[in-house]
């Protein structure tokens, strides 16, 4: 029981006044928050390209700021490794010499882009201009601003020739070992890689390259100018995937995508419905809450037969790819079209090389991401438009890429080793899996690369 109890007819207790910090009337300074990214300043970094290996030091409490001392101990000097690092030289290098020794100096300055601060003894790597690999000291650092991500200017001399034991000094001495990408600089990314990712995205530039040449190389028609469906009884066109490409892709990846037509379909505004290809060009989820999930295939006689509006009607196709479960704006009112406006079903095309597992090695499924899901499903596993319902309704039994396309689409990291392995099976895929889910897997790999 407490000592003191607090009675009803207890005076209130007094609250102490507030302490008044600033003026009432003082309103403070506005502070602009918006974040500018790095690579802003890339437009205004002066100076030509220099690529350097660069070994920046690793430092902490106990170690100076020192250049490669060759008969010190690895445990005492660190450097972590950087392949073809740029510095934007401001003044070339330029030799003096000591008038009282008589030695030859090599000297010169470059501003280095801020995704590093650079120190005083860092070293690097670089041709001399002769046919020889010099190794320089950095011997200034300056900062070029004072905002917290910023170019710095540097200075730097040679301080020997490249030799096995320097060569080998630096080797036991370097404890990481990263990639500079230029590309990754100028979309905002970090530059910076780790070395088995920076070569896994080497592959999937290589691979992005090759899957845009066959493709069109393959679904293009140069009787209708733009993408048929492969194999069918009749020739079918999907406005959806078309609009996609053309928004997904620029003309210099491919000569067909300067022929390649997306007709006039806007008499029926179903045709401007919502789909998957939205959610994935905008990396957004909730595009998928107001897309079409089913889609069968109507009849090009539907459309108006109008030729001053070029509409899909004069294309040459027979049919093309509609929606089943649209959901309409509020100003429209749904035609009636009979259930005889939708032909048959798509037809699949069997797969022209074999089972895909045959085109992997163990080695290559060991680390993939969603264990125990198949690589792909059939496009016509059901009629869900592309991927099936399971993905739609993001319950279990989706597939790998269906897995990896719902990470994308819910700005999630997509495993890069993923789409290696798919973009090495693609040509073994069925026709309309080729058809469909390729392009799907050149916007992922494009999203990896620059960061989308």
């Amino acid at each position: 029981m407490p000592l003191v109890v607090r009675g009803d007819d207890a005076p209130p207790i007094k609250k102490p006044d507030p302490v008044q910090i600033t003026d009432p009337q003082y309103r403070g300074i506005a502070v602009d928050t918006r974040y500018q990214p790095a690579n802003a300043l890339l437009t205004t970094l002066e100076g030509s390209s220099w690529f350097v290996e660069y070994y920046q030091q690793i430092l902490d409490d106990d170690n100076g700021l020192n250049g490669q001392i060759t008969n010190r101990e690895a445990v005492f000097q660190q450097y972590r490794l950087i392949h073809e690092f740029e510095f934007r030289v401001t003044n070339p290098l330029t030799s003096s010499q000591n008038n009282d020794t008589k030695e030859m100096t090599l000297t010169g300055s470059a501003n280095i882009h801020p995704v590093l601060v650079p120190n005083v003894g860092d070293m690097f790597l670089a041709d001399v201009g002769d046919g020889r690999e010099g190794v320089f000291r950095i011997t200034s650092s300056e900062r070029r601003s004072i905002f917290k991500e910023t170019a710095h200017f540097i200075e730097y001399e040679l301080i020997s020739y490249s030799t096995p034991e320097r060569l080998a000094d630096f080797k036991r001495k370097t404890v990481q070992v990263l990639h500079y990408s230029k590309d990754f600089n100028y979309y905002g990314q970090n530059p910076l890689i780790e070395e088995e990712q920076y070569y896994l995205i080497k592959d999937l530039k290589v691979a992005l390259q090759s899957m845009t040449v066959s493709y069109f190389k393959k679904f293009f028609s140069n009787e209708y100018h733009s993408l048929a469906m492969p194999a069918q009884s009749q020739a079918i066109y999907d406005h959806f995937l078309v609009k996609a490409i053309k928004a997904s892709f620029n003309t210099d990846e491919a000569n067909e995508l300067l022929y390649l037509r997306a007709f006039d379909v806007s008499d029926d505004q179903t045709m401007g419905a919502i789909s998957l290809w939205d959610a994935v060009l905008n990396q957004d989820k909730r595009y998928l809450l107001h897309a079409f999930e089913r889609a069968g295939v109507m009849s090009a006689y539907t459309f108006t037969r109008e030729p001053m509006m070029e509409s899909f009607y004069h294309s040459g196709f027979q049919a093309i790819v509609y929606p089943k479960d649209n959901e309409v704006s509020v100003d429209y009112e749904l035609e009636q079209r009979t259930k005889d406006g939708f032909l048959d079903v798509m037809s699949e095309v069997p797969s022209r090389i074999g089972k895909i597992d045959t085109l992997l090695t163990q080695e290559d499924l060991e680390g993939l991401p969603y264990e125990g899901a198949t690589l792909i499903h059939p496009v016509l596993i059901d009629d869900f438009y592309i991927f099936s319902q399971f993905f739609y309704d993001g319950s279990v039994g989706q597939s790998k890429l269906e897995l990896a396309v719902r990470d994308h689409i819910e700005n999630k990291p997509v495993n890069r080793k993923l789409l290696k392995v798919l973009s090495q099976t693609y040509h073994a895929w069925g026709g309309l899996e080729r058809f469909y889910y390729t392009p799907i897997l050149m916007m992922l790999i494009k999203s990896v690369i620059i960061g989308a």
